[in-house]
């Protein structure tokens, strides 16, 4: 057997090591510490936890480990839940990715193959980009051309402004010749105030401006005649640029029929088998794909069967390891030590009703609420006397590991001389006897005492121990 420590270190159960806990010479009988420990250091758990083992077939970790075993093992179990749903989902998922396989037509994917598939595809975009770059030029030069005739007409507009300045020209021009006309053929007007001619009048001193009446005329009609040329001329350009304009369009109309031509050739006869050929690829791709997503599923699903049936082996260790330590299994057989404890004490006659509880920091039982500390030798004597008999009870009713016997010495001995002092507790020692002998029949049972019992008990063999060779016997060893 093995039991564990609160390091975590194993330490194999020896029967010195534990020997507290089935046999108590004369000091260790009336000891006010716990049996359960060896009485020299109460805080050391390997007393504590042999305890524990013998009380429950135990392989016992302290507390603090044995919750958690039992978080690792619920976390395992929640795992091991996720990882079955794991499983169902991916199965779901290869189970749809195996049904879209199965309504794919394959024949005619592999009977081209991608390579192939691929190949035409290289040849039809190559064609296609062919008449694209016609198309492109074709937009270049369209492009260049609607940019000559938006010009051409801006400078066909910047023309009429123009001719229409030369024709204002010309209308002023003619009016001052018209009005030279008209008023050289006037009389001559004489001034109303002094009855001379006009032209001698005292105002025309102040604006006249000294011009030569036919120097002038003569130049207007000289600008007239330039004006007559430039209009001339320019519509003689404003008729060449409406001509180029004109032919610019038809030749407009002309690169956009080729652009719509060669459109319509791309769409039938390269697009529609591009798109047929691309479809084909990606149905190829799409079956590799879904192969691929298919392998995918099924390999998490043979990692989650692996990582599973781990898990199911951790959890049957974990399982293992709890049930050697369950805090309930050996409350629930702390309960059933404790209970013993108390009969036999009531059997004894030693307390009428007495209220037995456990001190978990010491490892010991509380009577009425007061420690072992708080007796006298004698009932400390009794009290470790029914703590070992009633594990040894408990082990044996349970078929649990143990010594199969114990060794008191001096136990009832203490205790006689106990209540010899204190009246009050008229309790008969020969009855402690009667009820070892009835209960403990096919186990050893081995008391020393320094005196032979009243009661006659028919389980017990006597040996009267002399120091001496001659009778009884000599001693113990």
């Amino acid at each position: 057997m093995v039991i564990r420590n609160d390091q975590s270190q194993l330490k194999n159960v020896t029967p010195r090591g534990v020997q507290h806990l089935y046999m108590l010479d004369e000091n260790e009988i009336i000891k006010d510490t716990s049996p359960s420990t060896d009485g020299k250091y109460v805080n050391i758990t390997y007393g504590k936890n042999a305890f524990k083992m013998f009380l429950t077939n135990g392989f016992f970790y302290n507390k603090e480990e044995a919750i958690k075993s039992k978080k690792e093992l619920k976390r395992s179990k929640e795992k091991l839940t996720d990882y079955n749903n794991r499983i169902e989902i991916n199965r779901e998922k290869s189970k749809d990715v195996q049904e879209e396989l199965e309504n794919i037509s394959m024949a005619p994917l592999f009977e081209e193959g991608s390579e192939h598939i691929k190949d035409k595809i290289h040849k039809q975009i190559a064609g296609a980009n062919d008449i694209q770059k016609k198309i492109n030029e074709k937009n270049e030069q369209i492009e260049k051309l609607s940019k000559e005739i938006f010009s051409s007409k801006q400078l066909e507009e910047r023309f009429d402004l123009l001719k229409e300045q030369y024709e204002a020209d010309e209308q002023r021009l003619k009016f001052i010749l018209d009005g030279e006309y008209y008023l050289s053929n006037l009389e001559t007007v004489a001034c109303p105030m002094c009855e001379r001619p006009i032209e001698e009048h005292e105002y025309q001193k102040v604006c006249n401006v000294n011009l030569d009446h036919d120097e002038f005329i003569k130049a207007i009609k000289s600008e007239l005649k330039r004006v007559y040329r430039h209009r001339s001329d320019l519509e003689s350009t404003i008729e060449s640029l409406k001509t180029q304009l004109t032919k610019s369009k038809e030749e407009l109309v002309e690169l956009e029929k080729s652009v719509s031509n060669f459109e319509q050739q791309l769409n039938i006869d390269f697009i529609p088998k591009l798109e047929d050929s691309k479809s084909m690829l990606n149905e190829f791709t799409k079956v590799k794909s879904l192969e691929r997503e298919k392998k995918k599923y099924d390999d998490y699903i043979s990692t989650y069967q692996k990582e599973l049936e781990n898990l199911k082996k951790t959890i049957g260790e974990f399982e293992s390891e709890i049930l050697k330590f369950d805090e309930e299994l050996f409350e629930e057989n702390l309960k059933t030590f404790l209970d013993k404890f108390t009969q036999r004490l009531i059997n004894w006659e030693i307390f009428s009703e007495p209220e037995i509880g456990f001190d978990y920091d010491n490892y010991d039982v509380l009577i009425n609420g007061s420690k072992r500390s708080d007796f006298g030798k004698g009932y400390r004597a009794i009290l470790n006397t029914n703590f070992l008999l009633t594990l040894l009870e408990h082990c044996t009713e349970k078929n649990l590991p143990y010594f199969g016997f114990n060794v008191f010495d001096t136990a009832i001995g203490n205790y006689r001389e106990e209540i010899t002092k204190n009246k009050k507790e008229e309790v008969k020692v020969d009855l402690i006897l009667t009820e070892i002998d009835s209960t403990f029949k096919d186990k050893q049972v081995i008391i020393f005492d320094n005196k032979l019992p009243n009661a006659e008990l028919e389980g017990f063999k006597i040996t009267l121990f002399t120091s001496s060779s001659d009778y009884g016997r000599e001693g113990f060893f």
